[in-house]
């Protein structure tokens, strides 16, 4: 890629009203001067991976494989959010890129990102893999990580709901002069927001490959896909183990009695990532619909009555070896058989022996790693973490793959579930107090993320030295760059 573009020095963040955040001027930023000489600040190896790359004089375009791509030019980068129909320019901090250079129906960041508002619970789990939650400033009370929950609960930061995102009064006054970020999954004119749309993405290792998304806000552009490559490498080997194992491939359905306000079913989900779930790990899933099938009563509904639905439901279920119910309870820590049996009785029409699911006890559900608020991380932590989700589904329908492949290693044959769990146990409760992460205040500064290239005296470029498996992280506390030309 051939350098076109002057480095602007760009040492004070601009005069503003005090509602909007001050960018410091700190480790993460470039250090130019007039001596600087045209130099790309995002070279390619530390770029991202992907499906597609288009080289050309002016920018480099990385295509992936889910709902975003990079396309670099010397000294800033254009994110394009295709699910979303959004587009971010990101300027790295200590140079300024003159206004008509830039898209203009893009959203303007200076990176790496410092300070982040998550009124939702996912990217905190995929902000935690990437190593960044010391830039996030609040967060959801929902919050399963433990991390998160003493951010919540020791210094107070809890991210506005997701009723509010359209209020820019009160954004302004509770996080507009403390974050330069607002993550979200859907569009809001606040500035400083953008959309992150994993859970949009129908794939299991789609969804994963969010990751490189993020990673671009925080120029871990190459560390985030090294980590994507080897979440995708977990899942296809865990996938290849399972599928060769010879033996009964039980059928499973995800079930669910929904209720909210005067509507309420029965329903079967046939979601597809629940249906690549399955297959990856060598069961069957029920007879495939292109549609969950919900079993609904009363007026203009499909059954007369509870009871009638109840009986249809239970018949497409003669056939299914395992059930995992997601039904929403308010407490999962207490809902075991008798509560099942609660939500699916009526009129003396409820599962019997008859039904090997019922019978032999594999009945699952997905609350098995929860909040001290009875969140699930399940819409959390699970998502990021495709493989080990895998691990779960295969050690609770065919222990047996496990023992035979050795697929999990260090643990000998096993694997304890993480988000899976029999009806018959009880959940795993995380608090605040499970957080390993030392406590550093709640104004402490985050760690730095190193610039790509350095300027020497004569203001040649020099690369950063760096293990790219471990991101664009000081080396010692102190970022270190190759050898300056001798004079």
């Amino acid at each position: 890629m051939t350098c076109r573009c002057i480095l602007l020095v760009a040492l004070v963040a601009s005069a503003s009203a005090a509602s909007v955040f001050q960018r410091p001027i700190n480790s993460d930023c470039v250090r130019v001067s007039t001596a600087s000489t045209d130099a790309s600040l995002f070279p390619n190896e530390f770029q991202i991976s992907g499906t597609a790359v288009v080289n050309s004089d002016d920018y480099t375009e990385v295509e992936t494989s889910t709902g975003f791509t990079v396309t670099y030019y010397d000294n800033y980068k254009v994110l394009n959010n295709t699910l979303a129909g959004e587009a971010y320019t990101l300027t790295q901090c200590g140079v300024s890129v003159a206004a008509n250079e830039l898209p203009s129906d893009a959203r303007p960041f200076s990176i790496p990102l410092i300070s982040l508002s998550l009124p939702e619970t996912v990217p905190y789990a995929f902000l935690e893999l990437l190593g960044v939650t010391d830039r996030v400033y609040d967060v959801s009370e929902y919050v399963v990580a433990p991390c998160g929950q003493r951010l919540v609960q020791s210094c107070n930061r809890v991210a506005p709901d997701s009723l509010s995102l359209n209020n820019a009064t009160l954004l302004s006054s509770t996080i507009g002069a403390y974050t330069d970020g607002l993550v979200t999954s859907s569009n809001s004119a606040w500035p400083t927001q953008f959309t992150f749309s994993a859970t949009e993405d129908p794939g299991l290792l789609q969804r994963a490959e969010w990751i490189k998304f993020l990673g671009v806000f925080f120029n871990l552009d190459a560390y985030s896909s090294n980590l994507f490559t080897a979440i995708k490498n977990e899942f296809e080997q865990t996938k290849a183990a399972a599928l060769a194992q010879e033996g009964p491939k039980p059928v499973v359905a995800w079930i669910n009695h929904f209720m909210y306000g005067t509507q309420e079913w029965y329903q079967l989900s046939f979601a597809a990532y629940k249906t690549e779930l399955v297959e990856a790990a060598g069961v069957q899933p029920t007879e495939f619909s292109p549609s969950d099938l919900a079993f609904a009563w009363g007026t203009n509904e499909t059954f007369a009555n509870q009871t009638l639905a109840l009986e249809a439901f239970l018949s497409v279920l003669a056939e299914v070896d395992i059930v995992i119910d997601e039904t929403f309870v308010a407490d999962p820590s207490t809902y075991h058989l008798g509560e099942f049996l609660m939500q699916f009785s009526s009129e003396g029409v409820f599962p019997t022996a008859e039904d090997v699911w019922f019978s032999a006890g594999k009945i699952l559900r997905t609350d098995g790693l929860i909040s001290a608020a009875a969140g699930l991380d399940w819409y959390e932590g699970a998502i990021p973490r495709p493989g080990k989700v895998l691990l779960d589904l295969v050690a609770t329908t065919r222990p047996e793959a496990l023992t035979v492949s050795g697929i999990v290693r260090g643990r000998g044959a096993t694997h304890t579930p993480i988000w899976l769990r029999n009806i018959k146990d009880d959940p795993v409760v995380v608090t605040a107090a499970d957080c390993t992460t030392a406590a550093n205040g709640c104004s402490a500064s985050p760690s730095t993320i190193c610039p790509f290239i350095s300027f020497c005296g004569n203001g040649s470029p020099v690369l950063l030295e760096t293990n790219l498996t471990t991101g664009a992280l000081p080396t010692g506390g102190k970022c270190t760059y190759a050898a300056c030309p001798a004079a």
